[in-house]
């Protein structure tokens, strides 16, 4: 007695196909997904990335500086010298000094700052950087 291979119909190497095609091209949409998000995550910071790489700039309170998009260049003006070592910040009135935990001088040209809102957390003050 010889036993006869099943054959599939249309129907079931449909189903099939298509679910294979579908995984695919859900696999293929996690990968542009998480690609998109590390890009705009990489470009949220720009030119202060080198503050969001760095773990040693820390807050007052001990927490990273940085998180995904709250590090910039200070606008001009923003920050005045009141003293040397000292600053202020014009928008939120808030003042900084050289020896205090969270002020850091800046490896580029300028001031730069990290907010958590309109709160400064960490001022990285113009040392002469070139």
């Amino acid at each position: 007695m010889r036993i006869k291979p099943r054959s599939h119909s249309r129907r079931e190497a449909f189903e099939g196909g298509f679910l294979v095609g579908f995984l695919i091209a859900l696999a293929v949409s996690l990968v542009v997904a998480f690609s998109i998000a590390v890009t705009r995550n990489a470009r949220a910071h720009g030119d202060a990335a080198w503050i969001q790489a760095d773990p040693t700039y820390v807050t007052a309170m001990g927490s990273h500086c940085c998180g995904p998009a709250d590090c910039e260049r200070v606008p001009e003006g923003e920050v005045v010298e009141t003293e040397p070592g000292r600053w202020l910040v014009r928008s939120t009135n808030q003042t900084f000094t050289q020896t205090e935990r969270g002020v850091y001088p800046a490896i580029r040209p300028g001031f730069w700052w990290c907010r958590r809102g309109e709160r400064v957390v960490c001022l990285f003050y113009d040392g002469g950087a070139s």
